[in-house]
């Protein structure tokens, strides 16, 4: 944190007047410059060289590039210089610019809607245009701005003005590009910054030109409904979302929003670069077009190539279907032991040609001495259950596909995650919110609505149930979002029932009618214990584990499900390793050896890297948040040579969904959408393993290295395949046939979500 006290009151030769504002990385300051007589703006930058080893030599290199910067609507730079310190660890610099009277894009912003208004259109082109103007000309000069948000603009005129002359100024272009290269420390900036990453950034890829796009259809979408498109309190949350959650329609949350503008601004937030727009200007001439606002003269020269400017794919608004269609990636490996096939339709054989090869099942301990496992033996169990459940339901696959088609399934409901989470409160913003997408829906009658509900587990029909909403119906269809109560509690977590009543359209039921005639549609997860499971739970209780709670979590004060730790978990993984290879390039070595060991902790737990490490190596991870390791023990394999520890250390994440997910497809209730989901998660956690096995035993090799060894050029080779290794299985690997990122942990708990499925059917008493 910057010193900001009463004590600092120069820099240099400037005289420090006003506090404008701080921040952990930085204080800005309104000053005087006595040499020029006039105000400044001073912004005063305290960096931790261990975080970002590489500050001091991007610093000078990175504003020069910023202040050869020369446009109306961009803040000048007129000085920059690092100030020496005696703590080794801490780097001060200062950055001094033009002062801006006025008020920043945020405070704009959150005046107009909380007051329940909203800016005039061509207020909105307007601002969109200059600001347009500015990162194009940035990007012309190739910059990149990488942090837009509303505390870096600055309106140079009040709201309350009548004149529709605004006039933004764009500041922090050299403070994002010097903070944000280190890829590893996103989870670092503040939750308002996290806000308006594109999904590239949240997956730790640098920021491009249709990243800045990306933060300014977030900056659109708040200013027209009053809220950003995701909300959360943990930057993890906040990072997922981006990555792989649709935005819910901006419709949905202010009905004024004239379709054409919902689909400028859901082309700003597509997830893939190539479809958003090709430069700003070309999204703010989109906007004037879809408002029937004229185009503003200063880019009324850039229409003829707007026009040009179309998407790659066409960009759909709403929410991910429950279920996707991709294909399962390109990078997935085959077992080495063939398994049955069973001879029933192309698209199932497929699947099981994937099946890797059996072994029986086990449960697993909370806590017992077990076996270092091999790298891919904890998924043969849930191959072979896999393969199993296409056998234990007596009709084989073709009667499930026939079934699935015949069996009245009028569309899906499924839960979605807000983000809105509080460490301290258990499982909060997880599974709050409920998509429901209907088609074949029959026109309630004269006088009646639809009325959505969750209603509790039949074994707790005491609990009240949760009214979701009044249904839309449109041409037959239902598309609704349910954004959760005000709490954002688990709704996993008390209901495992989805319900649709008719009733009396003017007055709003506050519970389900009893008149059993009047529900209309259906659907349930299974609850009874499924035959075969050792462990006796049923499909909800596996999920439950999966996306709720885990007593291996709760024992440890931990909460939200064993793949939300998963993801959390493989994050700082790819932190690590980002952050050791960054320090090694700075000579940093003893900080990089740290980071190296950070990482081991986080995958074999602190107990077992303990008895792996050099003695000499402290723990440097939160017992709590390390005690179960990513990939942990197998108990049924034994160690490979060289492994050895004598602590009880429970089986890893890993191990567990693997355990929870093969029970869960033990039930006879399982559709074939969930299982052929199944069958591409599971590929996904074999690499998403196998991917960490070999980042552990790249840090293995470089902690045994002698501090001489550590030094040489070939470390940086075994470093950057680790950044490379755990980057892929915390996001995913491109496919070069799609374009798109397939696999990870981040793709894990978004399909297993979707494997908490309604299969919503018309209800039959």
């Amino acid at each position: 944190m910057v010193n900001t006290g009463a004590d600092l009151q120069r820099i240099g030769r400037y005289e420090l007047r006003v506090r404008l504002g701080r921040s952990s990385f930085s204080g800005m300051w309104k000053a005087y410059d006595p040499r020029q007589q006039s105000e400044v703006a001073l912004k005063l930058l305290s960096v931790n060289t261990r975080d970002y080893p590489n500050f001091s030599l991007l610093f000078s290199r990175e504003v020069e590039v910023i202040a050869s910067l020369r446009h109306p609507n961009i803040v000048q730079i007129h000085e920059a210089s690092l100030i020496p310190v005696q703590h080794p660890d801490t780097t001060l610099a200062y950055i001094v610019e033009d002062y801006i009277e006025g008020q920043a894009l945020a405070v704009y912003m959150r005046s107009m809607p909380r007051s329940g208004m909203m800016p005039p259109w061509a207020d909105i082109v307007q601002l969109f245009s200059s600001v347009s103007l500015a990162i194009d000309h940035a990007h012309q000069n190739g910059v990149v701005h990488g942090n837009l948000k509303p505390t870096n603009i600055i309106i140079g005129r009040s709201p309350a003005s009548t004149g529709r002359n605004v006039a933004p100024i764009v500041t922090d272009f050299a403070l994002a590009r010097m903070l944000g290269m280190t890829a590893g420390l996103l989870p670092n900036r503040s939750i308002e910054a996290l806000s308006y990453i594109s999904p590239e950034q949240a997956k730790g890829q640098p920021a491009t030109e249709r990243s800045d796009i990306y933060s300014l259809g977030v900056l659109l979408y708040e200013i027209c409904t009053g809220v950003v498109p995701f909300q959360g309190s943990r930057p993890v949350a906040l990072m997922m979302q981006h990555a792989s959650a649709m935005p819910p329609s901006p419709a949905l949350i202010n009905p004024n929003i004239p379709p054409a503008l919902t689909n400028v601004m859901m082309r700003s937030l597509a997830k893939e670069p190539g479809e958003r727009f090709a430069s700003a200007s070309s999204m703010s001439i989109a906007m004037a077009k879809a408002l029937h606002v004229p185009v503003p003269e200063r880019l009324s020269h850039l229409v003829e190539q707007a026009e040009k400017d179309r998407p790659v794919r066409p960009v759909s608004e709403g929410k991910t279907p429950p279920f996707s269609s991709s294909p399962i990636s390109s990078g997935a490996r085959s077992a080495t032991v063939p398994t049955r096939t069973i001879s029933v339709d192309e698209k199932q054989r497929e699947l099981d040609s994937k099946a890797p090869q059996p072994l029986p099942v086990t449960s697993f301990p909370s806590g017992r001495r077990g076996k270092r496992r091999k790298n891919n033996a904890v998924y043969v169990t849930l191959g072979f259950l896999l393969v199993l459940t296409l056998l234990v339901t007596g009709l084989g696959s073709y009667a499930l596909l026939h079934n699935q088609a015949s069996s009245g399934v009028v569309g899906h409901a499924f839960f979605v995650s807000s983000g809105q989470l509080n460490e301290h409160l258990s499982t909060q913003g997880i599974n709050d919110e409920v998509q429901i997408d209907l088609s074949g829906i029959a026109d309630p009658a004269a006088g009646k609505s639809l009325y959505a509900w969750l209603l509790p587990d039949k074994s707790k029909e005491e609990a009240l149930p949760i009214f979701l909403g009044k249904l839309p119906v449109k041409n037959g269809s239902v598309h609704y979002l349910y954004v959760g109560g005000k709490s954002h509690i688990n709704l996993l977590n008390v209901a495992s029932r989805f319900l649709i009543t008719e009733e009396d359209a003017s007055v709003t039921p506050t519970i389900p009618t009893p008149d059993v005639q009047a529900w209309r549609y259906y659907a349930e997860l299974a609850q009874s214990a499924s035959p075969g499971d050792q462990l006796h739970f049923s499909m909800l209780d596996h999920l439950r584990h999966l996306l709720v709670e885990s007593p291996e979590l709760q024992a440890r004060n931990l909460h939200g499900g064993l793949v939300i730790w998963l993801v959390q978990n493989t994050q700082k993984v790819f932190d690590s390793a980002g952050n050791a290879r960054d320090a090694w390039q700075a000579n940093n070595f003893a900080t990089s050896r740290a980071q190296i060991v950070t990482l081991m902790d986080y995958l074999d737990g602190n107990t077992l890297a303990r008895s792996e490490l050099p003695s000499s190596a402290p723990p440097l991870v939160n017992q709590n948040n390390a005690d179960i390791a990513l990939l942990g023990l197998d108990p049924k394999n034994a160690d490979p040579p060289g492994y050895a520890y004598n602590n009880e250390v429970s089986p890893g994440y890993v191990y567990l969904i693997g355990i929870h997910l093969s029970g869960m497809l033990l039930s006879p209730d399982v559709t074939q959408d969930q299982r052929d989901l199944a069958f591409r998660v599971n590929t996904a956690l074999k690499d998403v393993d196998q991917a960490l096995v070999q980042v552990r035993g790249d840090g293995l090799k470089l902690l045994q290295l002698s501090n001489a060894q550590f030094s040489q050029p070939t470390t940086l080779t075994t470093l950057n395949d680790m950044v490379t290794l755990s980057q892929s299985a915390y996001v995913g690997q491109l496919n070069q046939t799609s374009g798109q990122a397939q696999g990870g942990v981040v793709w894990i708990y978004g399909n297993m979500q979707r494997l908490a499925d309604f299969a919503v059917k018309p209800y039959t008493p």
